[in-house]
């Protein structure tokens, strides 16, 4: 370069020389650079010559500080995802990979979880289904260690809303007392046998569980093998335990438990409820005299209904709420709304079936029986 204005003419028509050798650069491009005159707040010459902002992504910006400092080069991002990490623009607040800044990946070890970014630090999202629980991710629904909430720990190591036999084979968790047997021929819970007399059994699920509701169903089966009409079975929930046995004849094995139940009654006692020998009953299992159970209802004679010692299998069903028990036999409708007096809600029961056969003098009765089993509550609970 010589100083001429020819020489410098790539300096601009707006350049004007004041001496030899001398440009001044315009207000809007004010600074020499090369022979050129340009603005250092322009992406090409950001803050000083020859330092170029680049286009990775978005637009190059060159940006002014407030204070009058000298410009630099900022992200081109939208507002939405401010912050350019190798070429791409996101929110440093919320991406997973670029937590807080960038090339900070957020992970975890955590079952059941996924690593997350919030507010810049990585931290953990339980999955669908998945509650988190002192830093676990569990599911409420089946956790044992955190049955329905995250300090319930079940002792006997289930959880869930179904509790289930349906008696093809010996079940577990189920105590046989008095004359019960599993029976193969059944296959199904035997409670009483058939040509007997003066005998009672139970089969009780091992564990007490909290009961405000429940649905339950199962089929059971009245007079197989022969027999004398005499005495029944019955559904209970009592909180003597799995070894609890109740009386024979009338008390149908649930008399003298403390307690409700639902009856299915083949013989007329004559009192205390009975008033027909083909009837569906519910009952508190404390004795109201004469070995018999303490009535809150009974049906009318079922027969032409429902003959319940027609040997034949039959499906029943009890459902509780709200205090109150409906039952129906072979989607017959029995029993309903039956308010169970002295039932307290969050109570634990043994849920289980009973059988008798009275009888003596060489009078023999009917065989008992239950299978399909399950009742069904209505939020997760140690099982």
């Amino acid at each position: 370069m010589d100083g001429t204005l020819a020489s410098i003419e790539a300096s601009g028509d707006d350049a004007r020389p004041l001496e030899a050798g001398e440009v001044v650069c315009p207000s809007a491009t004010p600074t020499l650079c090369s022979g050129v005159c340009v603005d250092l707040t322009a992406p090409s010459n950001c803050g000083s010559c020859g330092h170029a902002c680049t286009a990775e992504a978005g637009t190059p910006v060159c940006a002014q500080p407030p204070d009058g400092a000298a410009a630099s080069c900022v992200s081109g991002c939208p507002p939405s995802t401010p912050s350019l990490c190798a070429g791409t623009c996101v929110d440093t607040t919320s991406d997973v990979n670029n937590c807080g800044m960038c090339s900070n990946p957020c992970s975890t070890s955590v079952a059941n979880a996924t690593a997350t970014c919030v507010a810049g630090a990585c931290t953990i999202k339980c999955n669908s289904s998945y509650t988190s629980c002192n830093g676990a991710c569990v599911d409420l629904a089946s956790d044992a260690n955190h049955c329905g909430g995250c300090t319930t720990v079940c002792s006997g190591g289930l959880c869930g809303t179904t509790l289930s036999a349906d008696m093809s084979a010996r079940p577990q968790n189920w105590t046989f007392n008095g004359v019960a047997v599993w029976d193969s021929t059944g296959p199904s819970a035997r409670l009483t046998q058939a040509n007997t007399e003066q005998v009672s059994g139970t089969a009780v699920y091992n564990h007490a569980i909290v009961t405000d509701a429940f649905d339950a169903s199962f089929q059971f089966r009245i007079g197989a093998n022969g027999g004398g009409a005499f005495d029944g079975m019955g559904f209970m929930i009592e909180t003597n335990g799995p070894t609890a046995l109740g009386s024979n004849a009338g008390g149908l094995g649930m008399e003298g438990l403390t307690g409700f139940g639902v009856e299915l009654d083949i013989y007329n006692n004559g009192q205390c409820g009975d008033s027909n020998s083909d009837h569906v009953g519910v009952d508190r299992l404390n004795d109201c005299g004469n070995g018999l159970l303490t009535s809150l209802f009974a049906s009318p004679a079922l027969t032409g209904t429902v003959n319940l010692d027609d040997a034949q299998w039959h499906t029943a069903t009890v459902d509780l709420a709200a205090g109150a028990i409906s039952v129906t036999v072979d989607a017959h409708a029995v029993a309903t709304g039956v308010a169970l007096t002295g039932f307290v809600s969050g109570t634990s029961y043994y849920y289980g079936f009973a059988g008798a056969i009275g009888g003596g003098g060489g009078s023999l009765g009917a065989q008992t029986e239950v299978k399909g089993v399950t009742v069904t509550f209505p939020s997760p609970r140690c099982l």
